[in-house]
């Protein structure tokens, strides 16, 4: 069976980001078997939002990381038991398998424990005298499963308590030793087996395979007495016995477990601490799933990714380095990913990935729909602020043109709705607002993250600008920015309010202004790619 391909544009995703994974993954299975699957690195923002209700389309799964996880690894035909069952049954299983372990379960599939070899080991060897049932109720079932046994009276109990005993002597010598509710194993001695229930037993095991006779069996169903035959002899049964007691009695409670979705990597760090072979997979309820070893690493598949509007390793999905990298589609500088060998590789100066991708439909004859060309536009749209940007070229904008007649969209009309929608600040967090289209760059020696953020007004966000420092400023220490910055864009001025916490003087000097609390106002400026970041680069 082939293996998915993701296509994931950047951490938190533009409205490019988004739509280019999607319009790419809906190209290549036009082309090729349907193996491609759209993917997002983050949340969508509340523009990206509106464009993909607008045209009906639905957001890309969430991917947070491409890393091998314990399910692509995990063995999910296991051995399980059930808890109740009698510990001559696990050992058996065990012995059939050759497992070195077996997962105890209860009536719901859930992990409850699980038993290993050394257990049974261990049982055996502590094994000296009969067991005694008073703390570990016997259930009937288990003596009549571990001694191959038959009921030949039934009294309508489920489980039984008490010593068990040898009736190897003398009936009434015999009787001084039986108190109520023991459980005597004898062979065919019809007197044994009267003095025993008229003393008060709960169960009679009559060994050897012999039938209890007529008498017997009328004074236990008298009595209430369970009687059971097994074909053992007295010495089989008495050992086979100790291995009735309910595997739940024996097992190992505190188990080391995994869940499916935890990277094999980190996985790999705990097993090297410990000793055991395997370890239980579990989902969030307790549910087993599978087992995982050291050998199950080696079918481990690594998960094959297209990356879209983003080539640098500080923007991607997490676990890229585990990932097989096949191809990538972008219209930024090239940034720091490298790979073991050659891949396709789409990267053109225009304004937007999917003025790219739309160019791929029409080299590879594909129809565009109505809802893939709807997203184009909104994304080329969103990249060039509306052919405003300093990033957009002719190709950029005839795309948008041909793209608007198959969305059978307006532009500009469509352009303000969508801007609008983005522009609705009300219900957001200062984090949200920094993190909606936050990049990290490594520009020489120095790392910088700039955030930025597209409006026709800016008014509502006066009252959050001292938050908006703050949170700017717990990014820039916990990464270890030299420069953390948001970019309040302003569509309609063409222009840009740079907020941000650092290195003043580089900021100073790389857009030539003075900067004031924090701010620098930059006329003419609205591309973080273009005008942003070049400028900190020869900067730093």
């Amino acid at each position: 069976m082939e293996r998915e391909i993701y296509i994931i544009g950047h951490k938190n995703p533009d409205t490019d980001s988004i739509c280019s994974a999607l319009a790419y993954s809906n190209l290549k299975n036009s082309l090729e078997k349907k193996l491609y699957r759209a993917g997002r690195a983050g949340e969508i923002n509340k523009e990206t939002e509106f464009v993909l209700n607008y045209f009906a389309v639905e957001k890309p799964i969430l991917v947070k990381n491409v890393g091998c996880l314990v399910v692509d690894a995990m063995v999910s035909d296991t051995q399980t038991i059930d808890q109740n069952a009698p510990i001559r049954a696990v050992s058996r299983l065990i012995s059939k398998a050759s497992a070195r372990f077996v997962c105890v379960v209860d009536h719901r599939q859930h992990l409850v424990g699980v038993v290993t070899v050394s257990d049974l080991a261990r049982r055996y060897l502590e094994e000296l005298t009969m067991e005694k049932f008073d703390d570990i109720p016997m259930p009937i079932e288990n003596i009549v499963q571990t001694l191959s046994g038959k009921i030949i009276v039934r009294n309508g109990i489920t489980e039984v308590k008490g010593n068990v005993l040898i009736g190897a002597m003398d009936p009434k010598t015999m009787t001084n030793y039986i108190e109520q509710g023991d459980i005597l194993l004898t062979g065919d001695r019809e007197n044994a087996h009267l003095s025993a229930l008229e003393a008060g037993i709960a169960c009679l095991i009559v060994t050897g395979g012999a039938m209890p006779s007529p008498k017997v069996q009328d004074l236990a169903k008298e009595k209430g007495i369970t009687v059971i035959t097994t074909p053992y002899d007295t010495f089989a049964a008495g050992r086979l016995l100790n291995m009735s007691i309910p595997i739940k009695q024996i097992m190992s409670k505190e188990v080391l477990t995994f869940h499916p979705g935890e990277l094999l990597s980190q996985v790999k760090k705990v097993m090297l601490e410990k000793n055991y072979r395997s370890y239980p997979v579990v989902n969030e309820n307790g549910h087993l799933l599978g087992t995982i070893s050291h050998q199950d690493f080696l079918r481990a598949e690594r998960k094959r990714v297209i990356l879209v509007d983003h080539n640098e390793r500080s923007q991607t999905v997490d676990g890229i380095d585990e990932a097989e990298l096949l191809e990538i589609v972008d219209h930024h500088r090239l940034g720091d990913i490298q790979t073991g060998s050659p891949i396709y590789f789409r990267n053109e100066p225009v304004g937007c990935t999917s003025t790219i991708v739309a160019g791929l439909y029409e080299e590879n004859d594909v129809q565009i729909s109505k809802e893939m060309a709807g997203i184009m536009l909104a994304a080329i749209i969103s990249d060039t602020l509306m052919f405003r940007s300093p990033t957009c070229t002719a190709k950029d904008k005839k795309t948008a043109e041909k793209l608007a007649l198959l969305a059978e969209v307006e532009i500009e009309s469509f352009a303000r709705e969508m801007f609008k929608a983005g522009s609705d600040f009300q219900d957001k967090t200062a984090k949200e607002i920094v993190l909606q289209d936050f990049k990290e760059f490594s520009l020489g020696e120095a790392k910088v993250g700039v955030g930025q953020v597209s409006s026709l007004d800016f008014s509502l966000l006066e009252e959050k600008k001292t938050e908006l420092f703050a949170e700017l400023n717990g990014i820039k220490e916990s990464n270890n920015y030299q420069l953390a910055a948001l970019m309040l864009t302003n569509i309609i001025e063409e222009s840009t309010e740079l907020i941000f916490v650092g290195d003043e003087k580089a900021v100073e000097q790389a857009y030539s202004v003075e900067t004031k609390a924090g701010a620098a106002y930059l006329p003419g400026v609205v591309s973080r790619k273009k005008q942003i970041v070049p400028a900190l680069a020869k900067v730093f």
